[in-house]
């Protein structure tokens, strides 16, 4: 009982410090997540889906990985983008950044998000093949029941890997001012994607991720797993035969084989660390 009230004191002292931090430096988040529940609620509210609430625990988890992830993710995404970096540049030198610059500027635009986006499918998808990817990556399919706050719940490694290659599309294109635009626009749309809610586009879901198509991803099928990676788009799944077109919704999410869900906070972002070093020594 002594151990179990000072894990449950040291869980809330490290929570609260990691959001106090997290807002600390970056306020902006409170206005992001602000924006981004009135946008999911919303549509959990016009179009409600499976019934039932969330715990009060789940609550408090998955607000303290919006909040609290973002401290450490800011210095290590620094570090993977400055590792990066200089490969891109050589790759992508400025003579072809600047003959991009001169299109104009809608194409310049629409060519960014979408290898923005294409960049995404890829990471999201090593992150499910990879071993020591995957472990990071499991806790945000931990959810066993997905609305637009368990969009919140990933673990920082995760989190800073997915921000740093989406990032790496704007540098080779020379587009860096536009990556607030893409951040928050690829902030706020997936807590479109996860919310509780019954959403049909017709023929723009054949192009564009909604609802139905991402639950999918989330799914506790097993004909579900490592499907429908689009953030934004459906195509890259359509072409790489990674897609599940159906509109009906799944009725169980997360990940049967794991206890991550029944994790406090600090066991969600300790045990992928043990996870990932097995799966590096099983290679």
């Amino acid at each position: 009982m002594q151990r179990s009230r000072m894990r449950v004191a040291v869980n809330t002292a490290v929570s609260l410090s990691l959001v106090a931090i997290g807002i600390r430096t970056a306020p902006e988040l409170l206005v992001g997540l602000s924006i981004a529940a009135a946008v999911g609620v919303s549509v959990e509210i016009l179009a409600p889906l499976h019934e039932g609430r969330r715990s009060a625990r789940s609550y408090v988890l998955d607000l303290t990985h919006a909040l609290g992830d973002r401290a450490v993710i800011v210095p290590l995404v620094a570090v993977l983008v400055g590792i990066a970096e200089p490969a891109i540049e050589t790759a992508f030198p400025s003579s072809f950044r600047a003959g991009f610059g001169s299109l104009p500027w809608a194409v310049q635009v629409a060519v960014t998000v979408v290898a923005t986006d294409f960049a995404n499918y890829l990471i999201h998808r090593s992150l499910h093949r990879v071993g020591f990817l995957w472990a990071f990556h499991s806790v945000h399919h931990s959810s066993e029941r997905l609305d637009w706050l368990a969009t919140s719940r990933v673990h920082p490694v995760d989190l800073a890997v997915n921000i740093s290659v989406v990032t790496l599309p704007t540098i080779a294109l020379g587009q860096v001012e536009l990556v607030p635009w893409l951040v928050t626009f690829f902030f706020v749309y997936p807590f479109v994607t996860h919310a509780n809610a019954r959403v049909r586009l017709g023929a723009v879901g054949t192009v564009v991720v909604t609802p139905a198509f991402h639950h999918w991803h989330h799914a506790a099928a097993d004909e579900a797993h490592d499907r429908n990676f689009g953030m934004f788009l459906s195509v890259w799944d359509r072409l790489f035969g990674t897609a599940i077109t159906t509109e009906e919704y799944p009725s169980a999410y997360g990940i049967e084989s794991s206890d991550l869900d029944d994790l406090d906070f600090i066991g969600q972002m300790t045990q992928p660390f043990g996870a990932a070093r097995a799966a590096v020594l099983a290679r």
